[in-house]
């Protein structure tokens, strides 16, 4: 993250929980920053140019100049988002660990300051995506950021019917991580293939520079899927703000190919989200915790249900009621992980993360055809990413 004159006049304390999951050694796997750029190239084609490649030096505040850039600072927004979440869930949380090391709380030794910190890396972002001046990019990551919250909101008043429904669990999963993935991938969809209006410059469709017209489009309820969902959410976007005319990248998709872009994005990314945290859920009861980074049987602990326990109460319905009571019980957590052992259900998210991901690869099908090698050989990535979430070990 790009320094600035606000960030070097905060308080040391704030600037050492704000920076404590982007220090080297505990900058975690990145894979946000990955996907922006990978789909922005998947879309657009080509690669930096050699002036991209330098030192980014503008000034504070100062649009990104050419597609590449404004897909690095998109992937600079998605990655700080990402950390502050992890700011706020440690202290919500009370854990202790993460990434291997200590959580921020514990090494600034104040709560406080680290969920400030959070807030801190928030306005830094919304500062990032000010400057791309890009209103459906904007649109797209500030519902992302709505979505987090509400997310971990779902997590901790879920009740009753939701605590061991499938579709509630996953609704959570897209609320907490897929719509991250989903709106990010969007926005890069939307950054590589028409570039960024610029404010007073010419945009199609009826809402204006400041896209009211799309204002109910824009605005999608947080489930994955739908006409109110994100992948409609980017193409509506993508159709009301159009291409501006002097982009000095020049424009590259018509409105309506945007559109299909920007939708097989937010598909792509729904998908992968979702798969990326169905396998972190089967890995907190498969993986000890020297792998994980982080406590083992964290979510039992916490009265988390998440993907295993509802698969393996198929075969162990003893599982129910301790889900219900959210595994308050002394002994709970160790039963469930026993009993996710004997019902399968580490087996079964990982066939159900299988089966997400392979839903994102089938969204990418939704892509413009494309011949630019650069474009390619980043779907097949893309394609091989997808795989290799719903495979990872930690």
């Amino acid at each position: 993250m790009r320094r600035c004159a606000a960030e070097a006049a905060a308080p040391a304390p704030l600037v050492a929980a704000a920076s404590h999951f982007l220090r080297p050694g505990a900058a975690g796997k990145r894979f946000r920053p990955a996907l922006v750029l990978l789909v922005g190239t998947a879309v657009g084609g080509g690669g930096p140019t050699p002036a991209e490649l330098e030192p980014d030096v503008r000034a504070p505040g100062a649009p990104p100049h050419g597609r590449r850039r404004r897909l690095q600072a998109l992937a600079e927004v998605a990655e700080t988002i990402h950390v502050a979440s992890l700011l706020h869930d440690d202290v919500i949380d009370g854990s202790s660990t993460r990434r291997g090391g200590a959580a921020a709380h514990v090494a600034v030794g104040s709560a406080k300051v680290a969920v400030l910190a959070g807030d801190f890396l928030l306005a830094r972002a919304s500062l990032t995506l000010a400057a791309l001046r890009h209103h459906g990019v904007t649109a797209l990551m500030s519902r992302a950021i709505a979505d987090l919250v509400a997310g971990e909101v779902a997590q901790a008043t879920a009740a009753g019917e939701d605590l061991v429904s499938l579709r509630s669990y996953e609704r959570r999963a897209y609320l907490k991580t897929g719509t991250l993935f989903a709106n990010a991938a969007a926005g890069a969809a939307l950054l590589a293939g028409g570039g960024a209006p610029w404010p007073g410059e010419r945009v199609s469709g009826g809402g204006g520079v400041n896209g009211e017209g799309a204002a109910s489009a824009a605005a999608p309820t947080s489930l994955w899927a739908g006409p109110d969902g994100p992948a409609a959410a980017a193409a509506a976007w993508a159709l009301e703000t159009g291409i501006a005319s002097s982009d000095p990248t020049g424009p590259l998709l018509d409105p309506p190919a945007l559109a299909a872009a920007a939708a097989a994005a937010a598909a792509y990314g729904a998908s992968l989200g979702l798969a990326f945290q169905v396998v972190d859920d089967a890995l907190d009861y498969s993986s000890p915790a020297s792998l994980l980074g982080k406590p083992a049987l964290a979510d039992a602990a916490a009265g988390i249900v998440t993907a295993p326990v509802l698969l393996a109460m198929r075969a162990e319905p003893e599982l129910v009621a301790l889900a219900r009571r959210r595994f308050k019980r002394a002994g709970d957590p160790a039963a469930a992980a026993a009993l996710v052992a004997s019902g399968g259900g580490v087996a079964a998210a990982r066939a159900l993360a299988a089966s997400h991901a392979a839903d994102a690869v089938a969204a990418l099908g939704g892509l413009p055809p494309t011949t630019d090698p650069a474009a390619l050989a980043a779907r097949a990535a893309l394609v091989e990413l997808a795989g290799r979430v719903a495979e990872r070990v930690k």
